[in-house]
């Protein structure tokens, strides 16, 4: 089963504590498993491992308290977690780097964020990148929505604009891999 670090699911935790009511907050903790429970109780630390599985259903609960349960907050919340990158340690490439610099860098932070799958970068000229997700031990489709509102977002925090992505393939869907593409101004 793939893990993925605690920063993502500190990511969730800042989306339900910054866009949710108390009473979505209750609503989203009884959709949780009693190890979930515990996580949000004891909190997460962002150098950890944690089963993906664990962020999986986090956002899917989120997701169907204050969404339509349709995976299109999904979506959103990966978009925002791009977001928490800029402000961290990647601050300096985001100020920096052009939007194609910046995506293909995405492939080497990867493995700092999943145990599992490689990510692959490839610019189709200037505004449009395809980003292929392989071998990843694990795909849910609910995962394959946030990494598509991260790829938006990152795109995004590196001064795109009008970016739109979207997912080509997709290994719940039967494709031999998922992948991706992004296109912006």
């Amino acid at each position: 089963m793939a893990r993925v670090k605690g920063s993502a699911l500190i990511a969730r935790l800042n989306f339900l504590r910054d866009q949710c009511t108390p009473e979505q907050q209750t609503r989203v903790r009884a959709l949780l498993s009693a190890e979930m429970v515990e996580l949000l109780e004891n909190g997460a630390f962002a150098s950890q491992w944690y089963p993906l599985q664990y962020l999986v259903e986090f956002s899917r609960a989120i997701d169907q308290v204050k969404g339509q349960g349709d995976g299109a907050l999904l979506v959103e919340m990966g978009r925002r977690s791009a977001g928490e990158a800029v402000r961290g340690i990647y601050k300096i490439f985001f100020k920096f780097g052009s939007p194609e610099f910046i995506i293909q860098r995405a492939a080497q932070v990867w493995n700092r964020y999943y145990d599992s799958g490689q990510l692959q970068t490839e610019v189709k000229g200037k505004g449009c990148v395809h980003i292929t997700l392989s071998a990843f031990d694990t795909p849910m489709h609910e995962h394959c929505l946030s990494v598509l509102g991260w790829i938006q977002g990152v795109v995004e925090a590196s001064g795109a604009k009008n970016v739109e992505a979207k997912v080509l393939q997709c290994r719940r869907q039967g494709a031999r891999v998922c992948s991706f593409e992004a296109r912006w101004q």
